[in-house]
């Protein structure tokens, strides 16, 4: 068991004494809370300032905006009509910034614990600590606004009326939201015709040789109560408690009202001075009763010894060893223990205890066990017993850290996995993820703990650019949590394929062809695959992948017309979609080549016939010319074949031949002369 210190303030007596009521009371409350709605119960008081007005959400919530409206019955209008109601104001709880910027640094010290406790806590951990100990601390936080006029303006749960006029009546109704929805109203009918009285309690003292104790009436009408001490009858009163006290009270079945013997001790008194006491009684508006008549501390002949202070705790796991300091010398004493602050006390020691500690084992987790002790004197004679220290016997040991967590991933999919723990109140384990290590959101992915050593984590297929960190923590059926286990970083398969290349130009080298393309801005491309072709004819000319963003086809043929398609490949292997296809038309700069001419005289006419390479051949020329002209000239354009007759010719005369040559392209070679002299 493990209980957390603070530092104590001026209020933190009056905080310890209400604390075990509070815890005594809470199970009942958070029971009723878990089958019953929120509602309101509003108190109100008529005063010389107006009509005063409180209320407090049974569920003790502090995240409400509270509505006050008041209402005049039978006050009509000009129509006859039931006159509007009137509203007074909105209300909540104030910020930790408002009050930082209006409230001394003493005071915020002393109420963050109570209203803003996330802030005091630096880590995950100790942040989902706090939900353990909620309703404890909201049941506080409300029990101490019954006295303490500045919580109630802080919790937003007050307000004073000032327009109203005697002797009318008002009906108020106050209204809870949360989130823009009414969850609760309550009303009530005030009469203005009186003010609401304070009753004035009645005191009794009874002196011993260690001090006073003192009891009085009235103790069910107020929350708390001040002590006024004074020297002579009509004083003057100093009031001796610095906060305010309360008394514990119970009705038995008898229906017989059960109370402790005394309910406020002055001790440390100087025997030679007599002693007046007076009483006030504080309301639940925070308003103090005038001053009981002076009560005198008469002897008491039984001299009991001075009670001791309250036990000091410290609990361990199902133990609590107590101590408390002594009040005088010689003395034994005896430790009772009960299950209720105002319970029934049963002695636990057989023999008188010499020591001022002892350690109480056995104690069953669950079970809220109440602790006082008595001092003796030799002739018998005890003391009343100290104010009862609560103690709560919780498991607060968490459970050990799970340990080896680990991780596989596929598409879409984390695989977690991690060592079992050993603990005999293990209620399972919470996995949680984020996309940073250091990140103060972690998800939590399991609505409550899981037995399973293993969790699947289903995530989009679309993140597996992204790193995402897990970590587990275990939990006990008593909400204890362990600290977290190691951070796990692990990413999903890489299946994005890159987007598609995009071309950025191309250039001919006579009989090959350079493609360029624009670098893929995705970091993972790890190169490029080109192919050349349509449809099903289409063939990878690349045999891996291409570092470089160029390529050099040189398996191509001049005056060719050609597809190229280009696609991106990532480290994990996937392909990007074809680019868009790049046509490429080649053009052809190669003439024919006119390997041979060749005359031949057949009937008198000349047959020129061209012996050509090369497979684009589209059409031949035929010049001529005689011994008497300087200049060949075209006897026959664009020849479809590579031979060709020459009729017009004359016997006896010398002719000299050549011949153009033309390929598709229109690229033309001039070939070598023949010449030929006819016969008479």
């Amino acid at each position: 068991m493990r209980h957390g210190m603070h530092k104590p303030t001026k209020r933190a007596a009056m905080t310890r004494l209400f604390l075990s009521f509070l815890l005594l009371c809470a199970p009942s409350a958070m029971a009723a809370d878990a089958f019953e709605a929120p509602s309101l119960v509003l108190l109100t008081k008529v005063t010389r300032e107006g009509v005063r007005l409180k209320w407090v959400p049974t569920d003790k919530r502090t995240d409400c905006t509270y509505t006050l409206t008041r209402t005049e019955p039978g006050a009509l209008d000009a129509n006859g009509q039931q006159v509007p109601a009137t509203p007074l104001g909105t209300f909540r709880m104030k910020t930790q910034a408002e009050l930082q910027a209006t409230l001394p640094e003493e005071t915020m010290n002393e109420l963050i614990p109570l209203l803003f406790p996330q802030s005091l806590y630096k880590t995950d951990f100790e942040k989902l600590r706090i939900l353990a100990e909620e309703e404890n601390r909201k049941g506080m936080l409300f029990f101490l606004a019954e006295t303490r006029k500045d919580l109630m303006e802080i919790l937003g749960i007050t307000h004073t009326d000032p327009d109203v006029v005697s002797p009318k009546n008002y009906l108020y109704t106050v209204t809870a939201s949360h989130n823009g929805t009414v969850i609760a109203s309550a009303s009530k009918l005030v009469k203005t015709n009186r003010f609401t009285p304070m009753n004035t309690p009645q005191a009794t003292a009874v002196r011993y040789g260690w001090g006073a104790a003192l009891k009085w009436t009235n103790f069910r009408t107020y929350a708390a109560f001040h002590i006024y001490r004074a020297s002579t009858e009509k004083g003057p009163f100093t009031r001796i408690t610095k906060t305010p006290v309360g008394v514990n009270y119970q009705v038995n079945e008898a229906r017989q009202m059960i109370t402790p013997p005394w309910f406020h001790t002055d001790p440390d008194l100087d025997p030679a001075r007599i002693y007046y006491y007076r009483v006030t009684g504080i309301d639940s508006f925070g308003d103090e009763s005038p001053q009981s008549p002076s009560a005198f501390a008469i002897t008491d002949a039984a001299r009991r010894p001075a009670p001791l202070g309250a036990v000091s705790t410290t609990p361990g796991d199902r133990e609590v060893t107590l101590g408390w300091t002594p009040k005088e010398k010689g003395l034994t004493y005896n430790l009772y223990r009960g299950y209720r602050s105002n319970g029934t006390f049963r002695k636990l020691n057989n023999a008188p205890l010499t020591e001022p500690t002892y350690t109480d084992t056995g104690l069953v987790y669950g079970q809220d066990y109440f602790y006082s002790v008595t001092g003796v004197r030799n002739e018998g004679t005890e003391s009343l017993m100290s104010p009862p220290a609560h103690v709560p016997c919780r498991d607060l040991v968490p459970p050990p850290v799970p340990t080896g967590i680990r991780a596989v991933s596929k598409a879409g999919e984390v695989i977690l996995e991690w060592n079992a723990v050993s603990d005999e109140a293990l209620s399972g384990y919470s996995v949680y993820r984020a996309y940073a290590a250091d990140a103060p959101d972690w998800t939590r992915l399991t609505s409550a703990p899981q037995a399973p050593l293993i969790f699947v984590d289903s995530l989009s297929k679309a993140f597996d650019k992204q790193s995402f960190f897990y970590k587990v923590c275990a939990a006990d059926i008593h909400g204890n949590i362990s600290e977290w286990s190691d951070t796990l970083k692990i990413k999903l398969p890489d299946v994005t394929a890159p987007l598609a290349p995009v071309w950025s130009d191309w250039s001919q080298n006579k009989d090959s062809v350079t493609l360029t393309w624009r670098p893929s801005k995705a970091p993972d491309v790890e190169g490029y695959l080109l192919y050349r072709g349509k449809g099903n004819r289409k063939k990878r000319v690349t045999p891996k992948a291409l570092a470089t963003t160029q390529f050099t086809d040189s398996n191509v043929t001049e005056g060719a017309t050609l597809t190229y398609h280009l696609v991106a490949v990532d480290t994990a292997g996937n392909h990007s979609p074809d680019s868009s296809p790049l046509t490429v038309h080649l053009i052809d700069t190669t003439p024919p080549v006119i390997e041979s001419l060749t005359l031949t005289l057949e009937k008198g006419r000349v047959v020129i016939h061209a012996a050509l390479s090369g497979n684009d051949f589209k059409g031949m020329s035929v010049q001529r010319k005689r011994t008497d002209q300087k200049e060949f000239k075209t006897i026959r354009s664009m020849a479809r074949g590579t031979t060709w007759t020459d009729k017009r010719i004359n016997p006896g005369r010398h002719y000299t031949y050549r011949v153009i040559a033309y390929d598709r392209a229109g690229n033309a070679s001039t070939g070598k002369f023949q010449s030929v002299t006819i016969p008479d």
